[in-house]
């Protein structure tokens, strides 16, 4: 890997990380896991998505002005 990643460089890249909102739990029980499982896995999806459009566009900008992408 260290000849790949350049992990000690000052300007390695870019990390994008955004929180989602909480999901309450009180008064759930067992029988309420599955629901919250697909609850869960759907808004990590769906923001996945978002940000993997976010991404692509930025890309796509960036070519279209000659830049390459982890640069600095």
């Amino acid at each position: 890997y260290k000849n790949h990643m350049h992990l000690n460089r000052w300007h390695s890249g870019t990390v994008k990380v955004r929180s989602l909102p909480p999901i309450p739990t009180a008064g759930l029980s067992l029988d309420d896991m599955p629901a919250l499982i697909e609850r869960c896995r759907t808004q990590m999806q769906e923001c996945i998505q978002s940000m993997d459009r976010e991404i692509a566009a930025a890309d796509q900008s960036l070519k279209a002005r000659g830049g390459v992408r982890g640069q600095h």
